[in-house]
């Protein structure tokens, strides 16, 4: 799990933007399609909140923008990522550009079904991650594999 803090507000107080986790995207009967968040306590991220989220986990963004008359809102996909290099050690990474919300809803939904479909499986990891370089190159070379 990683912490992270989503902070939403400008300086003068006032929220620009909601954001929820979401893990799959699901059909209605006419064809709508909507993000859902599966198990756990998820839901709307609260501003300034700590909140303990997997790894790899995507976020989704709406905020407004443009005047009252003449307005619109855009969303974004981030990723909950380990940062071990920054002092939190922790935060998300932006993954897609700005989707219009009413007019390029199927395209966000689209972009987010590609991301969730190449996403890793919770849990899952990489099973030669825990040895060495050496020791796989010692491996191959017992094996007669020639060094590249």
């Amino acid at each position: 799990m990683t912490r992270i803090v989503w902070n939403q507000t400008r300086a003068s107080g006032r929220r620009t933007s909601w954001a929820r986790p979401f893990d799959r995207i699901v059909e209605g009967v006419k064809g709508a399609r909507a993000f859902v968040h599966g198990g756990g306590d998820w839901g709307y991220l609260g501003d300034g909140v700590e909140t303990e989220l997997p790894e790899g986990t995507l976020i989704l963004e709406v905020r407004p923008t443009g005047s009252v008359k003449n307005g619109s809102q855009l969303a974004r996909i981030f990723r909950v990522v380990r940062k071990p290099w920054s002092k939190e050690d922790n935060g998300f990474e932006l993954i897609t550009g700005d989707y219009d919300w009413r007019k390029g809803y199927l395209s966000l939904v689209d972009a987010a079904q590609a991301l969730l479909r190449d996403a890793p499986v919770a849990g899952e990891s990489d099973p030669l991650a825990d040895y060495t370089t050496e020791e796989l190159l010692g491996e191959l070379e017992r094996r007669g594999m020639a060094r590249l």
